[in-house]
């Protein structure tokens, strides 16, 4: 995916927008790529010492069914990089 940054306010939000995709190596851009225009956003919350990651997506049902795959092992990683940041900051 190729994708620019909309909105970035660091441990509250992320916004993405999709600008094309890289398909057998080559660049797909423009009305040319299937999820050109898609827009994806991450709000962080936290409560309690749990953080809550919302996902918001606003794009083909094609693009969301590609992320739904996706999400699980993408949130995981997130996860894990979260605490290992959270753990290092520990006094």
């Amino acid at each position: 995916m190729i994708a620019r940054v909309v909105k970035n306010m660091p441990d509250e939000l992320v916004t993405l927008e999709y600008l094309g995709e890289i398909v057998r190596g080559v660049e797909q851009s423009g009305e040319m790529s299937r999820f050109f225009g898609g827009h994806e956003s991450y709000s962080f919350s936290e409560s309690g010492g749990v953080t809550t990651v919302a996902v918001d997506v606003d794009s083909e049902e094609e693009f969301t069914a590609t992320l739904n795959e996706i999400w699980p092992r993408a949130l995981a990683k997130l996860t894990r990089l979260a605490e290992a940041r959270s753990a290092s900051q520990r006094p």
